[in-house]
């Protein structure tokens, strides 16, 4: 489907070494406009919003913030460890937004299962319903991290 001229430009931002070495889209040959209506129906399907997502994902980077670099249990259910970085990081959204650089990894510990996310991660869910692209590093799965949140 055709994108507007603004997405079309945020995409271009999105690309490898623009805003960030790996980029945002990874191997997704899909348009920006295609990736967001993708993820957007699959959070309908689910009846789960993106800021329901975002605020337990937050609530988590906040809980690992104080072992920062340690692992932290939480309610015998996560482990979560956060890793800062100097500097902030701009949104490819152009929002004027910038995050600060950090990593949060969670393990489930009943399953042994491990995600992670950055804070940008979080602001892009919540602010633009953006999981990344196919093949991105970072890219999260909206019904996979519903899951693995506990949400469904």
């Amino acid at each position: 489907m055709k994108q507007s001229p603004e997405l079309e430009v945020i995409q271009t931002n999105m690309m490898p070494g623009t805003l960030s070495a790996h980029g945002f889209i990874g191997e997704d040959s899909r348009n920006l406009a295609d990736i967001l209506r993708a993820d957007a129906k699959a959070l309908k399907q689910i009846g789960i919003s993106q800021m329901t997502l975002a605020d337990k994902m937050q609530e988590l980077t906040n809980f690992g913030i104080p072992g920062l670099g340690r692992p932290m249990p939480m309610n015998n259910r996560f482990e979560i460890e956060v890793e800062d970085y100097m500097g902030r990081l701009p949104c490819p959204f152009q929002d004027n937004a910038k995050v600060d650089k950090r990593q949060t990894r969670v393990r489930r510990l009943d399953t042994g299962v491990i995600m992670r996310w950055t804070d940008l991660n979080i602001h892009m869910i919540r602010e633009h319903g953006f999981f990344e692209g196919h093949g991105s590093i970072y890219r999260l799965d909206p019904v996979e991290l519903s899951r693995f949140l506990g949400i469904i």
